[in-house]
C-alpha cells in the first residue's frame, strides 16, 4: 500500500508532461475476485502503478475527484466491489 505522501505525489503528475507509453494500460490489470477487498486493492495498486494516471489503449487518463470528501482508497474500494460484481455475472 502506498503512503499518503506517495499518493499525493502521484496525484500531482501533469498528464501533459508524461510519456503515455510508460503508463500502465488499465486493460491489462486483472482483479482477483477471490481476494478480500483490501488485498484486491493492494493487488490493483501493484499492477497499475500510479492509480491517478494510467492509460486505456492509446489514451492517457488522469483521475481527479470532484467530491473532495472522497478518498482514493474509498473510491477504489467502491470500484473494485463493483468490478468484482460485474465479473460474477
Amino acid at each position: 500500500m502506498y503512503s499518503i505522501k506517495q499518493l499525493d505525489t502521484m496525484q500531482q503528475v501533469d498528464l501533459k508532461q508524461i510519456d503515455k507509453d510508460k503508463l500502465v494500460d488499465a486493460r491489462t490489470v486483472q482483479i482477483n475476485t477471490d481476494l478480500p477487498k483490501h488485498q484486491r486493492m493492494d493487488h490493483y495498486l501493484s499492477q497499475i502503478g500510479n492509480p491517478y494516471c494510467f492509460r486505456v489503449g492509446d489514451t492517457a487518463v488522469k483521475v481527479e475527484f470532484s467530491d473532495t470528501d472522497s478518498t482514493l482508497q474509498h473510491t477504489l474500494a467502491r470500484f473494485l466491489s463493483r468490478k468484482a460484481a460485474e465479473q460474477l455475472f
